[in-house]
């Protein structure tokens, strides 16, 4: 062992500067292979995009990041992981169709408010808040009020980005083709 660590010192490149070079190298040809052009996507007009080689970079950087830190988990724990998502996704989806984020844009309610204003049941729409929580759509407030976070705008429906079409299509077109 110590006959390792010996060569690696003599070689004058230690692990971190190798794997930055090496994270430096391929975010760079990411950026290069994925934007031959150097034309920038097309994006909504409202909304301000970065510049195409800093989101090719950023996007890059956090796919590696994501990926080590998901090499890192124990095998149950990705496969709990994994076998649990649908259950995030469902809460998505009940947010979309009740649309409740669509009640909450106007404002932060009460369970009971929310639920009046659905037309559903109101312990139904407490449980569906709290797990809307656990997964960061929702945030109650200092009075015992319910709000939106930015992710549940992303999901309102006359917002010009909403994603809520996306949800519901996944859940309910996609999912029958399975």
């Amino acid at each position: 062992m110590p006959e390792a660590s010996k060569v690696q010192k003599k070689g004058g490149v230690s692990l971190t500067t190798a794997l930055f070079g090496l994270l430096l190298a391929g975010s760079i040809g990411y950026l290069i292979g994925t934007s031959p052009s150097g034309v920038s996507p097309p994006v909504a007009v409202d909304q301000p995009a970065p510049p195409w080689p800093l989101l090719r970079v950023a996007v890059g950087l956090s796919d590696f990041l994501l990926d080590t830190g998901k090499a890192m988990l124990p095998p149950d724990i990705q496969v709990f992981n994994k076998a649990t998502a649908f259950f995030e996704s469902a809460v998505i989806y009940t947010f979309c169709k009740l649309r409740i984020q669509d009640e909450l844009a106007a404002g932060p309610k009460t369970c009971s408010a929310l639920a009046s204003g659905i037309q559903a049941n109101e312990d139904m729409t407490c449980r569906i808040l709290r797990a809307g929580q656990k997964i960061g759509l929702v945030q109650p407030t200092a009075d015992g009020k319910w709000q939106n976070t930015a992710m549940a705008q992303l999901l309102v429906g006359d917002d010009p980005s909403s994603m809520r079409h996306f949800v519901q299509m996944i859940n309910e077109e996609s999912l029958l083709a399975w």
